[in-house]
Protein backbone atom coordinates (compact mmCIF):
# COMPACT_ATOMS: atom_id res chain seq x y z
CA UNK A 1 0.00 0.00 0.00
CA UNK A 2 0.95 3.50 -0.66
CA UNK A 3 1.23 5.99 2.07
CA UNK A 4 -2.11 7.57 1.93
CA UNK A 5 -3.48 4.37 2.89
CA UNK A 6 -1.07 3.86 5.59
CA UNK A 7 -1.25 6.64 7.19
CA UNK A 8 -4.95 6.42 8.27
CA UNK A 9 -5.59 2.70 8.41
CA UNK A 10 -4.69 3.10 12.33
CA UNK A 11 -8.03 5.78 12.37
CA UNK A 12 -9.89 2.90 11.03
CA UNK A 13 -9.73 0.60 13.57
CA UNK A 14 -11.86 2.12 16.65
CA UNK A 15 -14.27 0.53 18.47
CA UNK A 16 -17.60 2.14 20.01
CA UNK A 17 -18.23 4.82 22.18
CA UNK A 18 -20.46 6.35 24.87
CA UNK A 19 -23.77 7.75 23.42
CA UNK A 20 -25.66 11.06 25.08
CA UNK A 21 -28.87 10.82 26.31
CA UNK A 22 -31.37 12.40 23.80
CA UNK A 23 -32.79 15.96 24.34
CA UNK A 24 -37.02 16.13 24.24
CA UNK A 25 -38.07 17.38 20.87
CA UNK A 26 -41.51 18.41 19.42
CA UNK A 27 -42.15 20.44 15.68
CA UNK A 28 -44.29 23.23 15.35
CA UNK A 29 -44.93 24.31 11.94
CA UNK A 30 -47.78 26.79 13.20
CA UNK A 31 -50.22 24.40 11.28
CA UNK A 32 -53.32 22.58 13.09
CA UNK A 33 -53.13 19.28 11.52
CA UNK A 34 -55.55 17.33 13.96
CA UNK A 35 -58.62 17.68 15.66
CA UNK A 36 -56.65 19.26 19.06
CA UNK A 37 -56.57 23.02 19.32
CA UNK A 38 -52.70 23.36 19.03
CA UNK A 39 -50.05 23.02 16.09
CA UNK A 40 -47.27 20.95 17.52
CA UNK A 41 -46.52 17.38 18.08
CA UNK A 42 -46.39 16.04 21.18
CA UNK A 43 -42.45 15.11 22.40
CA UNK A 44 -40.58 12.59 20.88
CA UNK A 45 -36.80 11.57 21.33
CA UNK A 46 -35.50 10.96 18.12
CA UNK A 47 -36.12 10.34 14.12
CA UNK A 48 -36.64 7.04 13.05
CA UNK A 49 -35.95 5.65 9.29
CA UNK A 50 -37.27 2.96 7.67
CA UNK A 51 -34.67 0.32 5.79
CA UNK A 52 -32.91 2.29 2.92
CA UNK A 53 -29.91 1.19 0.38
CA UNK A 54 -26.84 3.01 1.09
CA UNK A 55 -23.62 3.06 -1.65
CA UNK A 56 -20.20 2.67 -0.74
CA UNK A 57 -17.56 3.95 -2.98
CA UNK A 58 -14.28 2.99 -2.59
CA UNK A 59 -11.00 4.03 -3.52
CA UNK A 60 -8.46 1.44 -4.47
CA UNK A 61 -5.33 3.95 -5.46
CA UNK A 62 -3.19 0.93 -6.24
CA UNK A 63 -5.47 -1.22 -7.74
CA UNK A 64 -4.93 -4.13 -5.17
CA UNK A 65 -8.06 -4.15 -3.55
CA UNK A 66 -9.51 -2.82 -0.02
CA UNK A 67 -7.08 -2.33 2.50
CA UNK A 68 -7.23 -0.79 6.52
CA UNK A 69 -7.39 2.67 5.39
CA UNK A 70 -8.81 2.59 1.82
CA UNK A 71 -10.54 6.10 1.22
CA UNK A 72 -14.31 5.22 1.42
CA UNK A 73 -17.83 7.52 0.22
CA UNK A 74 -21.00 6.35 1.58
CA UNK A 75 -24.44 7.92 0.76
CA UNK A 76 -28.20 7.72 0.97
CA UNK A 77 -31.28 9.49 0.78
CA UNK A 78 -34.27 7.97 2.85
CA UNK A 79 -37.39 9.57 4.98
CA UNK A 80 -38.10 9.59 8.41
CA UNK A 81 -40.56 7.06 9.14
CA UNK A 82 -41.32 8.15 12.22
CA UNK A 83 -40.88 10.35 15.21
CA UNK A 84 -40.51 8.01 18.18
CA UNK A 85 -41.68 8.12 20.96
CA UNK A 86 -44.82 9.77 19.26
CA UNK A 87 -48.40 9.72 21.02
CA UNK A 88 -51.83 9.05 19.16
CA UNK A 89 -52.81 9.91 15.54
CA UNK A 90 -53.84 13.49 17.09
CA UNK A 91 -50.60 13.84 18.49
CA UNK A 92 -48.53 13.95 15.26
CA UNK A 93 -50.28 17.59 13.41
CA UNK A 94 -50.10 15.64 10.01
CA UNK A 95 -46.50 13.81 10.21
CA UNK A 96 -46.32 11.63 7.31
CA UNK A 97 -50.13 13.13 6.17
CA UNK A 98 -49.52 16.89 5.21
CA UNK A 99 -45.73 16.89 5.79
CA UNK A 100 -42.64 14.43 5.64
CA UNK A 101 -39.26 15.27 6.24
CA UNK A 102 -36.67 13.67 3.93
CA UNK A 103 -32.90 13.41 4.68
CA UNK A 104 -29.64 12.85 2.38
CA UNK A 105 -26.45 12.51 3.40
CA UNK A 106 -22.43 11.73 2.31
CA UNK A 107 -20.21 10.73 4.40
CA UNK A 108 -15.79 10.26 3.50
CA UNK A 109 -13.71 8.05 5.60
CA UNK A 110 -11.60 5.07 5.64
CA UNK A 111 -12.38 1.61 5.22
CA UNK A 112 -11.54 -0.75 8.30
CA UNK A 113 -11.81 -4.98 7.76
CA UNK A 114 -13.78 -4.96 11.13
CA UNK A 115 -12.84 -8.92 10.80
CA UNK A 116 -10.26 -9.84 9.39
CA UNK A 117 -10.32 -13.71 8.83
CA UNK A 118 -6.70 -14.03 7.29
CA UNK A 119 -5.39 -11.42 9.49
CA UNK A 120 -3.57 -9.68 6.03
CA UNK A 121 -5.09 -5.94 6.73
CA UNK A 122 -7.18 -6.83 3.20
CA UNK A 123 -10.52 -7.26 3.04
CA UNK A 124 -10.71 -10.64 1.56
CA UNK A 125 -14.22 -13.72 1.32
CA UNK A 126 -15.00 -14.33 4.68
CA UNK A 127 -14.02 -10.85 6.32
CA UNK A 128 -16.26 -8.26 7.38
CA UNK A 129 -15.99 -4.64 5.61
CA UNK A 130 -16.58 -1.79 8.22
CA UNK A 131 -15.70 1.96 7.83
CA UNK A 132 -13.92 4.70 10.37
CA UNK A 133 -15.95 8.08 9.11
CA UNK A 134 -14.30 10.96 9.71
CA UNK A 135 -16.38 13.92 7.59
CA UNK A 136 -19.38 14.57 5.97
CA UNK A 137 -22.98 15.80 6.26
CA UNK A 138 -26.79 14.96 6.83
CA UNK A 139 -29.43 17.33 5.81
CA UNK A 140 -33.41 16.74 6.62
CA UNK A 141 -35.84 19.02 4.48
CA UNK A 142 -39.35 19.10 5.65
CA UNK A 143 -41.46 18.60 2.76
CA UNK A 144 -45.12 20.45 2.66
CA UNK A 145 -47.34 17.69 0.56
CA UNK A 146 -50.02 20.06 -0.40
CA UNK A 147 -47.48 22.56 -2.22
CA UNK A 148 -44.59 20.04 -3.09
CA UNK A 149 -42.01 22.44 -1.83
CA UNK A 150 -38.61 21.11 0.09
CA UNK A 151 -37.87 23.73 2.81
CA UNK A 152 -34.63 23.38 4.87
CA UNK A 153 -34.89 22.28 8.02
CA UNK A 154 -31.64 20.58 9.60
CA UNK A 155 -28.02 20.97 8.37
CA UNK A 156 -25.65 18.55 10.32
CA UNK A 157 -21.95 18.29 9.92
CA UNK A 158 -20.71 14.99 10.90
CA UNK A 159 -17.15 15.19 13.01
CA UNK A 160 -16.91 10.98 13.39
CA UNK A 161 -18.36 7.59 13.75
CA UNK A 162 -17.16 4.27 15.68
CA UNK A 163 -18.36 0.92 15.25
CA UNK A 164 -18.65 -2.84 16.66
CA UNK A 165 -19.95 -6.35 15.37
CA UNK A 166 -22.98 -8.06 16.62
CA UNK A 167 -25.47 -9.38 14.59
CA UNK A 168 -23.87 -7.08 11.80
CA UNK A 169 -22.02 -3.74 11.68
CA UNK A 170 -23.71 -1.60 14.51
CA UNK A 171 -22.15 2.26 13.94
CA UNK A 172 -22.70 5.29 15.50
CA UNK A 173 -21.95 8.40 13.49
CA UNK A 174 -21.34 12.31 15.80
CA UNK A 175 -22.34 15.16 14.10
CA UNK A 176 -22.78 18.35 15.30
CA UNK A 177 -25.94 20.71 14.13
CA UNK A 178 -24.91 23.22 11.72
CA UNK A 179 -28.58 25.46 11.51
CA UNK A 180 -32.05 24.09 11.38
CA UNK A 181 -35.92 25.75 11.01
CA UNK A 182 -37.83 26.95 14.21
CA UNK A 183 -40.10 24.56 12.88
CA UNK A 184 -38.16 22.12 15.23
CA UNK A 185 -38.64 22.71 19.04
CA UNK A 186 -36.55 22.09 22.26
CA UNK A 187 -38.27 21.50 25.22
CA UNK A 188 -36.50 24.16 27.12
CA UNK A 189 -36.29 27.58 26.44
CA UNK A 190 -32.91 29.49 25.45
CA UNK A 191 -33.55 32.89 25.53
CA UNK A 192 -37.35 33.02 25.05
CA UNK A 193 -37.09 30.68 22.23
CA UNK A 194 -37.39 27.40 21.93
CA UNK A 195 -36.88 27.17 18.58
CA UNK A 196 -33.74 24.80 17.53
CA UNK A 197 -32.75 27.45 14.91
CA UNK A 198 -32.41 30.09 17.52
CA UNK A 199 -30.55 27.63 19.89
CA UNK A 200 -27.84 26.93 17.82
CA UNK A 201 -27.82 30.80 17.47
CA UNK A 202 -27.46 31.26 21.05
CA UNK A 203 -25.40 28.46 22.36
CA UNK A 204 -21.48 27.79 21.87
CA UNK A 205 -22.67 25.02 18.87
CA UNK A 206 -19.89 22.35 20.46
CA UNK A 207 -22.74 22.38 23.41
CA UNK A 208 -24.69 20.59 20.69
CA UNK A 209 -24.54 17.23 19.69
CA UNK A 210 -26.17 14.74 16.79
CA UNK A 211 -25.98 11.15 17.19
CA UNK A 212 -27.62 8.27 14.86
CA UNK A 213 -27.27 4.69 15.31
CA UNK A 214 -26.86 2.57 11.88
CA UNK A 215 -27.18 -1.33 11.34
CA UNK A 216 -25.82 -3.14 8.36
CA UNK A 217 -26.69 -6.50 8.61
CA UNK A 218 -24.80 -7.31 4.85
CA UNK A 219 -21.14 -6.17 5.62
CA UNK A 220 -19.41 -9.51 4.44
CA UNK A 221 -20.64 -8.34 0.63
CA UNK A 222 -17.77 -7.79 -1.86
CA UNK A 223 -17.74 -4.13 -3.58
CA UNK A 224 -17.46 -4.50 -7.23
CA UNK A 225 -15.39 -3.23 -10.38
CA UNK A 226 -17.46 0.41 -11.38
CA UNK A 227 -15.55 2.16 -13.91
CA UNK A 228 -18.11 4.64 -14.91
CA UNK A 229 -18.11 5.60 -11.16
CA UNK A 230 -18.36 9.29 -10.84
CA UNK A 231 -17.80 11.06 -7.81
CA UNK A 232 -20.48 13.76 -6.38
CA UNK A 233 -19.24 17.53 -6.16
CA UNK A 234 -19.04 17.01 -2.28
CA UNK A 235 -16.56 13.82 -2.68
CA UNK A 236 -14.79 15.55 -5.22
CA UNK A 237 -13.95 18.48 -2.91
CA UNK A 238 -12.60 16.04 -0.72
CA UNK A 239 -10.41 14.30 -3.77
CA UNK A 240 -9.04 17.74 -4.28
CA UNK A 241 -8.24 18.50 -0.38
CA UNK A 242 -6.27 14.90 -0.62
CA UNK A 243 -4.38 16.23 -3.18
CA UNK A 244 -6.45 13.54 -5.41
CA UNK A 245 -7.54 15.82 -8.20
CA UNK A 246 -5.73 13.70 -10.82
CA UNK A 247 -6.06 9.85 -9.96
CA UNK A 248 -3.07 7.80 -10.66
CA UNK A 249 -3.70 5.07 -13.84
CA UNK A 250 -4.03 2.22 -11.77
CA UNK A 251 -6.55 3.37 -9.52
CA UNK A 252 -10.12 2.15 -9.36
CA UNK A 253 -13.49 3.02 -8.16
CA UNK A 254 -15.04 -0.31 -6.14
CA UNK A 255 -18.72 -0.01 -5.37
CA UNK A 256 -21.16 -2.05 -3.10
CA UNK A 257 -24.79 -1.42 -2.05
CA UNK A 258 -25.68 -2.26 1.41
CA UNK A 259 -28.71 -2.50 3.49
CA UNK A 260 -29.32 -0.43 6.65
CA UNK A 261 -32.24 -2.44 8.71
CA UNK A 262 -32.37 -0.08 11.43
CA UNK A 263 -31.26 3.53 11.59
CA UNK A 264 -32.16 6.91 14.36
CA UNK A 265 -31.08 9.90 14.75
CA UNK A 266 -30.81 11.58 18.11
CA UNK A 267 -30.16 15.67 19.17
CA UNK A 268 -28.68 16.45 22.48
CA UNK A 269 -28.96 20.31 23.78
CA UNK A 270 -27.86 20.61 27.36
CA UNK A 271 -30.33 22.43 29.47
CA UNK A 272 -30.21 25.89 30.87
CA UNK A 273 -29.19 24.76 34.16
CA UNK A 274 -26.54 22.78 32.85
CA UNK A 275 -24.83 25.38 31.25
CA UNK A 276 -24.84 27.83 34.11
CA UNK A 277 -23.49 25.14 36.56
CA UNK A 278 -20.66 24.86 33.84
CA UNK A 279 -20.06 28.24 33.53
CA UNK A 280 -19.83 28.67 37.12
CA UNK A 281 -17.11 26.07 36.82
CA UNK A 282 -15.21 28.08 34.33
CA UNK A 283 -15.60 31.09 36.59
CA UNK A 284 -14.33 29.08 39.64
CA UNK A 285 -11.44 27.54 37.32
CA UNK A 286 -10.36 31.19 36.66
CA UNK A 287 -10.64 32.77 40.32
CA UNK A 288 -8.42 29.89 41.18
CA UNK A 289 -6.13 30.45 38.79
CA UNK A 290 -5.70 34.34 39.57
CA UNK A 291 -5.19 33.27 42.91
CA UNK A 292 -2.56 30.63 42.11
CA UNK A 293 -0.86 33.52 40.08
CA UNK A 294 -0.83 35.72 43.25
Amino acid sequence: MKNLTKVVAGLALLGSAAVTSASPLFIDNGVNGDSDADTRTDTFASFVFNRFNPTSAYLDLEGDGIQNGTLVFDSGNLEVASLSPLGSLDSREGFSNSWSLFIEYELFGYAAVADDVDGNGSFDAGDTLAAQFVGGYLNMQYLDVATGVFSPFLEIGVTGSAFNINNGVNFTVFGQPLSASNFLNTEQSYNGSTGFGDAISNLDPVNISATSQLLIGDATNAPLLNSGYMPSQFQQNILNSLGLSNLPQEAQWLTRTTTISTADLTLEVPTPSSLAIFGLGLLGLGFSRRLKSK
